[in-house]
C-alpha cells in the first residue's frame, strides 16, 4: 500500500523491471501529493530526467539507481522533498567542515582518530571542490546555497552517496587524500562503523575543549548558568521529549529569571513548530528577560524546518536579538512533509503539502542574523564558539 512510511527496511536487491515500477510510482505520486510540485522545476524537466534512468537501471547498480532518484526527487526544490531512509547505516567515522576553500575534519569516531583536524585534498582522486560540487546535485534545488554547501558536506561523508557519485568503490570504502596541519600528504581508507557505533557519544571533536554546543548531544533542551549564574545559555536542539525540559525552563524563568537568556538552535533540525511555540516561545515572550539586549536567539546555516520557524516566532514576538549566521531554509516555503513508500525498494520519498510564509513581505526570502558572526578554523580547533561569545559579550 502507498502511504506513510513503510515498516520494510529499503532494499536495492532489485529486477530492473522492479526498479522501472517504482520509478514510475514515484513518476505518478509525488506530482499528484506534493501541493506544488513543479514550483521549480518544469514537469517536462522532471519527466525526462525519470525516463533516462529507467532507461540506465539495467547498466546500473542500487546505489546508482537510489542517489539518481535522490538527484530527481531534490530537482523539486523545497528542503522537505528528498529521498530518505537510505543514507543512515553507511556513516564514515569522520566530519566535514568547510572553512573558505578548505574542507577540514572536524569530529572522529576512534577508526577515524588519524583524520582528525586534516585537510581533505580530495576523495577516492577526485579533487573535494569538484566532490562537493557532485554532492550539490542531490540537495534542495531551491533553497539557499548555504544550506546546500552544508548539505552536500554531509554526503561526503556518507557511504551511498560516494559510491552513487564515483568517488568509491563501493558504498563501505572511501579513499581520502589529506594534508596534516605541517603541510604532510597522507591517504587513509575509511569504513563505515556499525549502526550501533555512531551514536552522538561516539564522536570526539578536533579539540579537547569541547564547545557547550557539542555538549548533552543526547537533550532535546537543556541548559546551563554562565558567568556567575548572571547568564543562562540553553541549548535547543530536539523537539523530541521536549515538555520536561521546556517546563523546567518556564519554572527558572519564574522564580529565578537570569539577566540574559541564550537559547541556541543552530543544530536545531526540526520536529512541530507548534509545541517550540507554545512550551518555549510564548513563555519566554512573557518573561521579564524578554528585553532588548537581554535575550539571544543563536542561528546558523542548519537550522532547519520548525525550528526555522520559532527563530522567525522569537523574531516577530520578542525582544531577541538573532546572532549567528544566515538560516539555510527559505522561511517562506513549501513544507509540512508527509511520506510514500515505494512498493519494491520501499524507499521513502519525502513531500510537502503546505506553503508557509514565517517571513511575510521578505523579498530575499531569508532569515539573517541580527549579528552576523562567521566562525574560522583556528578558532574551532581551539574549541572556541565565537557566535556565543558575541550573546555574552
Amino acid at each position: 500500500m502507498l502511504g506513510a512510511c513503510a515498516s520494510t527496511p529499503p532494499t536495492e536487491n532489485l529486477t530492473p523491471a522492479q526498479w522501472r515500477a517504482d520509478l514510475q510510482v514515484l513518476a505518478r505520486e509525488l506530482p499528484a501529493r506534493h501541493l506544488n510540485a513543479f514550483h521549480v522545476v518544469s514537469r517536462a524537466t522532471f519527466e525526462a530526467a525519470i525516463a533516462d534512468l529507467e532507461l540506465r537501471v539495467a547498466t546500473l547498480d542500487g546505489d546508482h539507481i537510489v542517489v539518481g532518484m535522490e538527484r530527481i526527487v531534490r530537482m523539486i526544490g523545497d528542503g522537505h522533498t528528498g529521498v530518505t531512509g537510505f543514507d543512515h547505516a553507511d556513516v564514515l567515522p569522520i566530519r566535514l567542515r568547510r572553512f573558505g576553500a578548505e574542507w577540514r575534519v572536524v569530529q572522529t569516531r576512534a577508526d577515524g582518530q588519524a583524520a582528525r583536524g586534516a585537510r581533505v585534498v580530495a576523495i577516492g582522486g577526485v579533487p573535494i571542490a569538484e566532490a562537493h560540487r557532485r554532492m550539490l546535485e542531490v540537495t534542495p534545488a531551491d533553497e539557499s546555497a548555504e544550506l546546500r554547501d552544508e548539505l552536500a558536506d554531509q554526503r561526503l561523508t556518507k557511504g551511498i552517496f560516494l559510491h552513487g557519485m564515483d568517488l568509491a568503490r563501493d558504498a563501505q570504502h572511501a579513499r581520502f587524500d589529506l594534508l596534516d596541519d605541517q603541510g604532510h600528504p597522507f591517504s587513509l581508507d575509511l569504513t563505515p562503523g556499525p549502526t550501533s557505533a555512531v551514536g552522538p557519544d561516539s564522536w570526539q571533536d578536533v579539540s579537547a575543549q569541547i564547545p557547550l554546543r557539542q555538549q548533552h548531544p543526547d537533550d532535546p533542551l537543556w541548559c546551563q548558568p554562565l558567568q556567575d549564574e548572571r547568564v543562562l545559555y540553553c541549548d535547543f536542539r530536539s523537539y523530541r521529549d521536549l515538555r520536561a525540559p521546556a517546563a523546567a525552563l518556564r519554572h527558572r524563568l519564574q522564580v529565578a529569571p537570569p539577566d540574559k537568556l541564550i537559547v541556541d538552535l543552530r543544530q536545531n533540525g526540526g520536529g512541530d513548530y507548534f509545541v517550540g511555540l507554545h512550551q518555549l516561545v510564548n513563555p519566554i515572550a512573557a518573561s521579564a528577560v524578554n528585553q532588548r539586549g537581554h535575550l539571544f536567539v543563536l542561528i546558523g546555516n542548519l537550522t532547519f524546518s520548525a525550528a526555522m520557524s520559532n527563530a522567525a516566532h522569537f523574531r516577530q514576538r520578542t525582544a531577541a536579538i538573532l546572532v549567528g549566521e544566515p538560516i539555510g531554509e527559505r522561511p517562506n516555503s513549501y513544507q509540512e512533509n508527509r511520506q510514500l513508500s515505494l512498493p519494491n525498494s520501499h524507499i521513502v520519498i519525502s513531500y510537502s503539502t503546505r506553503f508557509y510564509q514565517f517571513a511575510p513581505g521578505s523579498a530575499e526570502n531569508r532569515i539573517r542574523p541580527d549579528i552576523e558572526v562567521k566562525t574560522t578554523w583556528e578558532e574551532v580547533k581551539a574549541g572556541l564558539d565565537p557566535v556565543l561569545q558575541r550573546a555574552l559579550d
